[in-house]
């Protein structure tokens, strides 16, 4: 995915402006800043239209995201959630495989109004994963997780970079990210760098 002078005004805010990045495939991107970053990242997925610039997607391979303010439906529970986004991408074993290293497999029956800001964290993170794309974008990735959780889903993600994936990730802080992504990316005043 290649971004080139990307810029984004809004109401007379001049969010980002000339961000030009180019997201490899295999490779876990970390992405930390101000609040910039959160309109960044739903520029990245289409969610607003930039005002300069363009993204490049070579393959127009979709994108699988889950963002801070998106919700699921109350009635349902867990695994219903991840039938419908997967529609059919993955064998019932393979799904129960991912419930199971996030420690959700005994809780899948579990209706969404019922669920612990952690357990919804971890079933966005893992309606990314069987909506079957190779690109897949985290807001604060690990909000709202257990201690205990935090190296399962780095696993996770590791080893889906390991198969080709394209992963960006935003947090708070660099520090999460050491020894786990390829790239941590600062966000800034308008300004994309790379810091480590």
């Amino acid at each position: 995915m290649n971004l080139e002078n990307l810029s984004f005004i809004d109401d007379g805010i001049n969010y980002f402006t000339n961000i030009s990045w180019f997201f490899q495939y295999s490779r876990i991107y970390a992405l930390i800043g101000d609040t910039t970053v959160n309109v960044f990242l739903r520029t990245l997925c289409r969610l607003l239209p930039v005002t300069g610039g363009v993204i490049n997607n070579a393959h127009n391979e979709k994108i699988a995201f889950f963002l801070n303010d998106m919700k699921f439906l109350d009635d349902l529970n867990i695994y219903e959630i991840l039938e419908i986004v997967s529609n059919n991408n993955f064998a019932k074993e393979k799904i129960d495989n991912w419930l199971s290293q996030l420690d959700l497999l005994e809780d899948s029956k579990t209706k969404i109004k019922k669920c612990l800001p952690c357990q919804l964290k971890k079933l966005g993170i893992l309606c990314t994963l069987v909506e079957n794309s190779k690109i897949i974008i985290i807001e604060d990735v690990f909000k709202d997780l257990l201690a205990s959780d935090i190296d399962k889903v780095k696993e996770i993600f590791m080893d889906l970079r390991n198969t080709g994936y394209l992963i960006i990730l935003s947090g708070r802080v660099k520090d999460d990210f050491l020894y786990f992504a390829d790239n941590i990316l600062e966000l800034e005043k308008g300004s994309l760098n790379e810091i480590l």
